[in-house]
């Protein structure tokens, strides 16, 4: 029983660890650190699974719990196993790219194996050993930050407290293995073999389970047994420790001795100076948070194992064992406590009872005053709650999970059509009452909020009422009553007929969608006409023999083509009030360039990504026109040739810069743009105030331009209309931006 509790405690700590923190994914927390525990044996082996369970009971109940990835190397089962690179491979498949930060080792094979292969699997790593016992700080790297808890197996200890509760023990029978990856205790023999006993040590090493069983049963109750080993059954299964020793003590007519606590907690063994794995898992764990918050490893000082001199009092009675032999300061579980003893003697036994009967008796007298006035309450709360019931508009659920008893209230009935009691109540038959489209869906989500601890459950779905139709109905609820395991017992809620506010919605979201239909249409038709003018300006322009009227006939077409092009843009975003800027200079200077066309002269950009509004884009863009057009024309005088550059950079908080630059013959000594009668200029100017933007002629600390011109706006992205049309007076260079 207490190897199965073990198992679920593990269990439920690997499977719903990653639960919590997928619930708690919200929240931004600081970044998870990653440990990997690595265990020589494998899972259902009790020594593990009890270091395991203290282990994980440390760390998940840490401030700040680590993501915790669990690996077996199953070394008792494969005691000869010399390849390491399917475990090698199945680690990097597991962790993928995460960095690990700190293993946590189980026993020697895991630590033997760490040592070999940290610097290819995890090099950045810190190492924290658990009930190693080959752990030598002289051999192992100076700059390798390690440090846990060593083994600490006193067989001394045990010998000891079984020679005095056996004064007249004939002889101690040791079982253990020679090997060296058996069962981690195959030193015991060294030890058996240096500390010298007055009682004749008959060990056995290495053999199968039937032979073992067949030597225990030969055993006399006056004979000591110390099992050790691992064994291999008839079937050719090698078993584990836990499993040899329980087969043992079941044939054994003399007492079986331990040196781990787990079994002697269990009744299975009769105790000694024993290790607990539990404990040892949550010391190592807490050495493991230490180093995770910042201690070197190497710090934090390597310690033994505690042993406790522990015994089971069902096993001493079964094999007539008395108290008294047990050593002064060793610990006896399962004994139970008698009134008597309590009490010190019958005589004060029933003293204490005849007094306590007295006050409870009195006590009774008060409560029963107090629950009179309590019922007269509790019946006008009922009255209050029954009235507040009928009244509601809601219909209110009552579900017994554990008899699977069902109470509606007849708002429940009515809202559906029903009769008060027309309805079947059944988790079933309500069940079908929903909509095929949503009945599984619903109960997938009612499944998952009585699996959460306080959550609560919220869901929309269609129930068939009494005339055939499907009425809307929201279902909200809540757990209120669990039992100590966290097991949902009951759950109680309210439904509510929505049916006409999913109507409403319906409209909103039919209109909505007509609506965006109705501006993308409204865009492309305007970009369409906006291109037919700029085509009949082109046209226009041809016809006119006078160069410089038909450059204005061109200049014109290139504008209104720089507004086609934002609502082409806005026509097909996804997002009808903005467009990305980005995408959209990129395609305007494309066209600038086969317009202007002048060889030798190259238009480059830098743009980064940046989303602007209909109000500013229009208005940025014909900037952007009107200052590479005039630089391609003034610039570049006698066909020299040149570069113009055009940049858009994101500057945080809602701000971005815009800047044309060439290195081209630069402008006229003391040009200003409000002074200046050219068209473009002024247009310029108008658009920068119209954006509520800052107009900075001159060179700029990030510019590799240092001649020609450089011209740079700087605007919000996201202005309100009160601040557009801002007073922006255009600076030099030696001006202040």
């Amino acid at each position: 029983m207490q190897r199965l509790i073990t198992l679920l405690v593990v269990l439920a700590a690997v499977v719903l660890g990653p639960l919590a923190r997928a619930a708690d994914a919200g929240t931004p927390p600081t970044e998870r650190r990653t440990v990997l525990v690595l265990n020589s044996y494998h899972w259902g082996f009790t020594w593990t699974d009890a270091q395991v369970g203290g282990i994980l009971q440390v760390l998940r109940g840490s401030d700040a719990p680590p993501d915790i990835f669990i690996q077996d190397l199953d070394a008792m089962r494969q005691p000869h196993r010399d390849d390491d690179a399917v475990t090698i491979e199945h680690l990097r498949q597991r962790l993928g790219d995460r960095r690990v930060d700190l293993v946590i080792v189980t026993d020697d094979p895991a630590l033997t194996f760490v040592l070999q292969h940290r610097s290819a699997l995890f090099p950045k790593a810190s190492v924290v050993f658990s009930d190693a016992r080959n752990f030598d700080p002289e051999r192992v790297p100076p700059d390798l930050p390690i440090t846990g808890v060593r083994e600490h197996l006193d067989v001394f200890g045990t010998l000891g407290a079984a020679r005095k509760l056996l004064p007249d023990a004939r002889r101690v029978v040791v079982f253990g293995n020679l090997g060296a990856s058996a069962t981690g205790f195959s030193h015991a023999h060294e030890t058996l073999l240096k500390m010298g006993s007055p009682v004749p040590v008959e060990q056995y090493f290495d053999l199968g389970m039937n032979e073992i069983l067949t030597i225990v049963a030969r055993l006399s109750p006056s004979d000591i047994i110390l099992p050790l080993a691992t064994a291999v059954d008839d079937q050719g299964r090698r078993l584990d420790y836990s499993e040899v020793i329980a087969r043992m003590a079941r044939v054994s007519p003399a007492p079986v001795f331990d040196i781990t606590s787990q079994r002697v907690r269990a009744g299975v063994t009769l105790g000694g100076s024993v290790e607990d794995g539990a404990q040892i898992g949550r010391t190592a764990a807490g050495m493991a948070l230490r180093v995770l918050a910042g201690t070197p490893a190497r710090a934090v000082p390597v310690v033994d194992a505690d042993t406790t001199l522990l015994f089971n009092h069902g096993v001493m009675t079964r094999y007539g064992l008395p108290e008294s032999r047990l050593p002064d300061d060793a610990q006896l579980i399962g004994k139970p406590e008698g009134v008597v003893e309590r009490s010190g003697g019958i005589f004060w036994a029933m003293l204490a009872a005849l007094v306590a009967l007295v006050a409870v008796i009195l006590i009774l007298i008060a409560n029963i005053k107090r629950l009179n006035r309590a019922e007269a309450v509790l019946e006008q709360s009922e009255e209050h709650l029954r009235l507040a019931v009928q009244g509601a508009t809601d219909g209110i659920w009552d579900w017994n999970l554990k008899t699977d008893a069902v109470y509606v209230s007849p708002r429940y009935y009515t809202m559906l059509g029903y009769e008060v009691g027309e309805l079947e109540l059944s988790n079933e038959a309500l069940l079908r009452q929903i909509h095929p489209d949503e009945r599984q869906a619903t109960e997938a989500r009612f499944r998952e909020f009585l699996a959460v601890p306080d959550a609560a459950f919220r869901a929309e779905f269609r129930m068939r009422a009494k005339s055939g139709e499907w009425r809307w109905i929201l279902s909200r609820g809540a757990v209120v009553e669990r039992k100590a395991d966290g097991r949902a017992l009951r759950v109680a809620g309210s439904h509510t007929d929505i049916s006409d506010a999913k109507v409403a919605e319906q409209r909103i979201s039919a209109a909505l969608a007509e609506k965006e239909a109705l501006l993308k249409e409204i865009y492309h038709r305007v970009k369409n006409n906006l291109q037919v003018v700029a085509s009949l300006l082109t046209m226009q322009g041809r016809s006119v023999d006078d160069p410089d009227v038909r450059e204005l006939f061109d200049d014109s077409a290139a504008r209104v083509l720089a507004m086609s092009q934002v609502h082409e843009q806005l026509y097909r975003s996804h997002d009808l009030a903005s467009i990305d800027f980005k995408r959209y200079l990129g395609q305007l200077l494309e066209r600038l360039a086969s317009q202007h066309g002048r060889q030798g002269v190259r238009i480059e950009s830098v743009l980064e990504d940046v989303v602007l509004g209909i109000e500013t884009a229009i208005p940025c863009a014909l900037i952007v026109n009107e200052l590479v057009s005039n630089a391609v024309k003034h610039a570049f005088p006698h066909g020299s040739a040149g570069r113009i550059q055009v940049g858009l950079q994101a500057e945080g908080e809602g701000s971005a810069r815009l800047w044309v630059e060439d290195d081209g013959v630069g402008l006229p000594p003391g040009f200003t743009p409000a002074t200046s009668r050219s068209l473009g200029w002024r247009l310029v100017v108008g658009l920068v105030n119209q954006i509520g933007g800052k107009l900075v002629i001159g060179a700029g600390e990030s510019s590799r331009i240092r001649s020609g011109t450089r011209i740079e706006i700087r605007f919000q992205t996201d202005a309100p209309e009160s601040r557009r049309y801002a007073d922006a007076l255009p600076l030099r260079d030696d001006a202040p931006a």
